[in-house]
């Protein structure tokens, strides 16, 4: 089994965090993949965990796609919030997400 999409350029902006990665494997591997892993353009926009523990628990993982006018909004709104990240893993991501030329103020909310 290998990976079968690409991961999009805006979920990119936050670390993958492959710190427990067997053991949600092993999660996925017993009970499924609870939550879907989501599209754009044919691309892993939110799920790049879930679908590297499919692939290490050789689980077929279900994906659905989604429509948004603004990928790296989406993928801030999903993330910023719900992540235990360190001031430098904020900037970090900040910084990314400028130097792909979207939205300084998005930017500069992270790095705060």
């Amino acid at each position: 089994m290998t990976l079968q999409y690409q991961f999009h350029d805006a979920a990119n902006i936050f670390p993958l965090d492959e710190a427990h990665q067997d053991e949600l494997a092993e999660d996925i591997r017993l009970h499924g993949l609870q939550v879907p892993i989501e599209l754009l353009d044919g691309q892993i926009i939110d799920g790049r965990r879930r679908s590297l523990a499919c692939l290490k628990a050789d689980i077929e993982p279900r994906y659905r796609s989604i429509e948004t006018d603004d990928p790296i909004v989406y993928v801030l709104s999903l993330n910023l919030h719900r992540r235990h990240m360190t001031v430098g893993e904020r900037a970090l991501a900040a910084a990314k997400a400028r130097a792909r030329a979207w939205y300084d103020w998005q930017a500069k909310v992270l790095a705060t």
